[in-house]
């Protein structure tokens, strides 16, 4: 038969214009859906079969943009019956055919043409934009990719849409990426700057320029991920406020194809298929030195010391937990924690005496610089003896300790 044919049927439902658009939207759709999509076993689309079931994805949509794009249909008849508006398009085979074949032909044309201008890029170094222009050459070519597209090239058959395959992942596999250092230190809560945290980027022979980057820190995501390299080909990362509980974390580089692929086409499908293009990430090491805090406790019951330091035990368990060590002495620590606490008698109810506890908290750095100083107040208890009040009190201090004034305390170590 020389014809695709479509047949739609829409009820009449709404006035009567919008119910035969319908129809007649229903009888282009069946004719699109006539028309079949084959894909040739020496196309591109071959070497996309790892790429997110492109393949699959490829025909459905190329499908559904030719029903959109249809050319050279004729209008056969249209009949309403009592309850439906009826629709039959055809679309002679020939006509259809040198429609495509003129469409193939422009671009095929604007795909070589991309592809000799992305060539020249790479020839000359410039990796991004040969990348940029080699997507663009496959997204040109995007309703043909299932065909061989074989054609002349500088006196050379080569089926185009393969050839522009094998260009970008050549393009990509040739992308090096190298740590400046191999493996930094850093204090706990402190900041590795710039310049520890450079990668330089190549093509094997020469620095890549202006180059999308984008990094990566195995303790947790890091804003501001995305950047391109100097005149030289390095990139930094300032990574601040180092606060992993872990002895060691890993700090990533690599290239950012995704940044390339967007600056090159908005099709989902070509964006999907660049996340495959993977370059192989540098890394450097990164040994996290946590700091040492010395804490120094007197904790007294009615002026008198008691051996059971509450508030000091506390804050010993906060620091652990935190992965924040203690010092055995002032000289090797990096912070001093002093507690100064009292429980006062305060008033007696009946058979109950209370008690509250006083005092400070004062956190310094080993140069003696004050960071923090929290006041003790307004935590009370009752008990049968003032004694025991002041022992109660001392326990809802202790409690109420891994609140506000730990945060305090925390931050003003790890967030200097």
């Amino acid at each position: 038969m020389g014809y695709y044919t479509g047949v739609g049927r829409a009820p009449k439902v709404g006035d009567v214009n919008g119910y035969r658009q319908a129809s007649k939207n229903n009888a282009l759709a069946d004719l699109g859906s006539d028309i079949s999509i084959s894909i040739s076993s020496s196309s591109v689309l071959h070497k996309f079969e790892s790429a997110l079931r492109f393949s699959e994805d490829y025909s459905s949509n190329i499908q559904a943009e030719s029903q959109k794009d249809l050319e050279g249909y004729e209008l056969v008849d249209t009949y309403d019956d009592l309850t439906s508006s009826w629709t039959y398009y055809r679309l002679s085979k020939s006509v259809w055919q040198a429609v495509q074949e003129r469409k193939k032909s422009a671009a095929v044309t604007s795909g070589l043409d991309l592809y000799q201008r992305g060539k020249a890029f790479s020839d000359a170094g410039d990796v991004k934009n040969a990348f940029v222009s080699y997507l663009k050459a496959l997204e040109s070519l995007k309703a043909y990719l299932g065909e061989s597209l074989q054609i002349e090239n500088n006196g050379k058959s080569i089926l185009l849409g393969n050839e522009i395959f094998d260009a970008i992942t050549w393009l990509v596999k040739n992308v090096k990426v190298e740590a400046v250092n191999l493996q930094v230190s850093v204090k706990y809560g402190e900041t590795i700057s710039y310049e520890m945290l450079k990668f330089r980027f190549s093509n094997g022979s020469s620095p890549l320029k202006m180059f999308p980057v984008v990094f990566s820190y195995s303790a947790k995501p890091i804003r501001n991920s995305r950047t391109s390299t100097d005149d030289i080909g390095t990139a930094g990362y300032t990574l601040e406020g180092v606060n992993s509980t872990n002895a060691r974390e890993t700090f990533f580089a690599t290239a950012d194809w995704a940044t390339m692929a967007a600056e090159a086409t908005s099709d989902m499908y070509f964006k999907r298929l660049a996340e495959k293009f993977t370059t192989t990430p540098a890394s450097i090491s990164i040994s996290i030195i946590k700091p040492k805090i010395f804490v120094v406790s007197v904790e007294k019951n009615l002026g008198e010391t008691i051996p059971d330091r509450l508030l000091a035990s506390k804050l010993s368990t906060l620091l652990t937990v935190e992965g924040i060590n203690q010092a055995s002495s002032v000289s090797n620590a990096d912070f001093i924690l002093t507690i100064t606490a009292d429980a006062a008698a305060r008033n007696q109810s009946g058979n109950l005496f209370y008690a509250e506890v006083v005092g400070n908290i004062v956190l310094t750095d080993k140069q003696g610089n004050t960071l923090l100083m929290q006041p003790l107040s307004g935590v009370n208890a009752a008990h049968l003896t003032y004694a025991t009040a002041g022992i109660e009190a001392y326990k809802r201090q202790s409690d109420k300790l891994g609140g506000y004034i730990w945060t305090q305390i925390r931050d003003k170590i790890i967030k200097r």
